[in-house]
């Protein structure tokens, strides 16, 4: 739900669009996700200004709820903070479906709906310590497919409904998550963690038990997870020994020094660093411009919308069942490359023989390509690779530092259009591409299969 407010200017239809002028609808791109075609609301008067605030807003607002995220969820537990992001989400919807004639109210709920999206980074963590290792992949892989199912929602919606009907089902859903997440245990690996770190690991083990036995219906499964969060509790000294540090009081602080804890989040953050550089998100982003640039050809910009977000729903789902049976590695590679021979032969169709066809197949193959690996697979991995003492707060830090770059990198995107041309900047995607898959070759540790336990020992 938190991703389907990044389209809220998409559903406000009725715009005047002679009210501004064709250039400064590029100003209006800059959001995470493509509005390329925003829709505006009758009752207000919107210029260019506005226009790009009511985009970018949720960009920012984002990262401060990524680092939010970490400490909130270290302290009140997984479960409890999968429940309160869904109230600055449903707050958003309510503005959007009562505001009368103040931008400023629209401004207030991207605000809001941004905080809740960069809150949600508690979710995958949360998929990722309830559950089994033989199928935690295809689990965090469902964050994925929400996330696109998201998207797709509200340009669906609204090519049937009026805005404000399509924030009141939005904001119901939301309320109907809310009820739901009331009701599911809180991580069995929170309480253990909890619980030690308050000199109490025993109390902290027997509602682990209640928990796992809730997850768990198969007595087998409950016990192995059992002996494992055994090992956690009895670790737990060393690896504080490891990670922690005592400051004058007596107190102690987390600190980069372990590499069971800076060598993963250095993996995390190039990943993401070369994900943005990749145009996996960008192409997506600037699709109606990117057609137009590369084939001349004119299209239904929200029927655009629902057929690229079809095809991201539809390559998550794959994605997260070949996440069952095929490992991170695989999958990331096969789909960066696939990204970049594909980009590499637009651009040299578009070089040698100019615009056509063939350069709107190229992109949608390459999209069909991203959406099942290269903007799938690295959110996945926040909650593989952290160790569960770092896991809150660096989760976070991952997540902030991947929405500041793909602000970034989508706020640059035109001007760096305007100024070396289509041809380079396909060109210049499929290097980095190449270069993402010799970092995962070479760099990223496979997690397919293994225990939290397993990984740890790979950074060792």
């Amino acid at each position: 739900m938190a991703y389907s407010t990044i389209l809220l200017p998409q559903i406000m239809k009725g715009y005047n669009s002679s009210s501004i002028a064709e250039d400064d609808w590029d100003l209006i791109n800059d959001t995470d996700s493509n509005l390329t075609n925003p829709f505006f609301i009758k009752e207000l008067t919107i210029g260019q200004d506005e226009a790009s605030w009511i985009a970018s807003l949720m960009s920012i607002a984002t990262p401060i709820g990524s680092l939010l995220a970490g400490p909130l969820m270290d302290r009140f537990g997984r479960q409890k903070m999968c429940a309160y992001l869904m109230i600055p989400i449903i707050f958003s919807w309510i503005l959007v479906a009562t505001t009368t004639s103040s931008v400023y109210t629209i401004y207030a709920a991207r605000i809001f709906a941004g905080l809740g999206g960069g809150l949600s980074t508690v979710t995958i963590v949360y998929v990722a310590e309830i559950s089994h290792p033989s199928i935690r992949p295809m689990l965090l892989s469902l964050t994925s497919v929400f996330v696109s199912f998201g998207i797709l929602l509200t340009p669906v919606l609204s090519y049937f409904l009026d805005w404000r009907s399509v924030a009141m089902c939005c904001g119901g859903m939301a309320v109907t998550i809310l009820l739901s997440v009331l009701f599911i245990p809180e991580s069995p690996s929170w309480l253990v963690g909890m619980q030690a770190n308050n000199n109490d690991p025993d109390k902290g083990l027997k509602k682990a038990e209640k928990s796992l036995k809730w997850l768990y219906k198969n007595q087998e499964d409950c016990k192995e997870e059992m002996k494992s969060l055994m090992r956690i509790k009895d670790q737990k000294h060393s690896e504080k020994e490891n990670l922690l540090v005592k400051n004058q009081n007596g107190e102690g602080r987390i600190t980069f020094g372990s590499s069971r804890a800076w060598k993963p989040l250095s993996i995390l953050l190039i990943i993401f660093f070369l994900q943005q550089f990749t145009g996996a998100y960008i192409v997506i982003f600037y699709a109606i411009q990117i057609f137009e640039k590369s084939g001349s050809l004119e299209f239904d910009q929200l029927k655009c919308l629902i057929v690229l977000g079809i095809i991201r729903f539809v390559m998550a789902i794959i994605s997260m069942f070949l996440s069952k049976k095929v490992g991170r590695k695989p999958l990331l590679g096969t789909s960066s490359l696939g990204m970049g021979i594909v980009i590499l032969i637009a651009a040299g169709y578009i070089h040698f023989l100019g615009q056509g066809l063939v350069p709107i197949v190229c992109l949608l193959i390459f999209v069909l390509f991203a959406s099942y690996g290269m903007t799938t697979i690295p959110w996945t991995l926040i909650g593989e690779l952290l160790p569960l003492s770092v896991r809150g707060v660096y989760s976070g830090v991952s997540v902030a530092v991947a929405y500041l770059l793909m602000f970034i990198t989508v706020k640059l995107f035109l001007m760096v259009l305007h100024a070396i041309g289509i041809v380079v900047i396909f060109i210049s995607f499929s290097a980095v591409c190449f270069s993402f898959v010799f970092f995962v070759y070479f760099f990223v540790p496979e997690t397919f299969g293994k225990t939290f336990t397993e990984i740890e020992k790979a950074f060792k």
